[in-house]
């Protein structure tokens, strides 16, 4: 498993965390577009929780009227398992 540090995400990244995004968070912040949810938020830094190519894990830091913002989400299948990564 790694964390990989990311200022864009590409397509396929995009998808499988918009799906991740819908599974984990109530279903009043639904999103359906994922490229709308991230156009209004400045400095955006993406850290990408990886195994075997599989995205299990993603913590987004961005700046909103001047103010730092995060969300965060983790596959289920890692969750309070207490691992350790190395960045």
């Amino acid at each position: 498993m790694e964390i990989v540090k990311k200022i864009v995400l590409n397509n396929k990244e995009k998808e499988t965390l918009l799906s991740l995004w819908n599974i984990y968070y109530p279903e009043q912040f639904y999103l359906s577009d994922f490229d709308d949810y991230l156009k209004n938020k400045n400095t955006p830094n993406h850290y990408l929780v990886i195994s075997r190519e599989n995205i299990l894990g993603w913590l987004f830091t961005y700046t909103l009227e001047n103010e730092i913002f995060f969300a965060l989400i983790v596959d289920n299948k890692i969750e309070k398992k207490g691992q350790e990564v190395n960045c």
